[in-house]
């Protein structure tokens, strides 16, 4: 079965973003993540209420829109990252991942234990993932449906 126009564009897209060196990959990211602020007016609005009501009173109506506007210029840089990652060795990874008390999760692995990390959604997450799967360590990720409005 033939890939779809969509999937076809897709590989496209990654392909270009594991062809560029990094920075500029990650300019790019960012420069798509400014568009989709610019052209997503609905993405937006649910992004520009959830920081009124995350902020409240503590970030007048331009610091919102301003936090808004970087935060999907990051969604970009986040994008670009994901796109880049099977360009990734091991190593490379590894370089980029801080984990502290790692030794305890591999001295119970060494025991037969099993072992539950919870950890936040903070940063970009596929690179946890990816670590995890360099690190040699089984991962199950488990989330909910996220509710949007948008």
């Amino acid at each position: 079965m033939p890939a779809s126009p969509v999937t076809g564009a897709l590989r496209a897209t990654a392909q270009l973003f594991q062809r560029l060196p990094e920075d500029r990959a990650v300019a790019l990211g960012q420069r798509l993540g400014l568009l989709g602020h610019d052209a997503l007016p609905r993405r937006r609005a649910v992004a520009l209420a959830g920081l009124e009501q995350a902020f409240g009173r503590d970030l007048d109506d331009a610091g919102r829109r301003a936090l808004c506007r970087r935060n999907f210029a990051h969604y970009g840089v986040v994008l670009a990252e994901f796109l880049r990652l099977p360009r990734l060795s091991d190593a490379e990874l590894l370089d980029r991942s801080t984990v502290t008390g790692l030794e305890h999760v591999h001295a119970a692995r060494a025991r037969g234990r099993g072992v539950i990390v919870l950890t936040a959604h903070v940063g970009n997450w596929e690179y946890l993932a990816a670590a995890q799967a360099a690190w040699k360590l089984d991962i199950a990720v488990i989330t909910r449906h996220a509710h949007s409005a948008g």
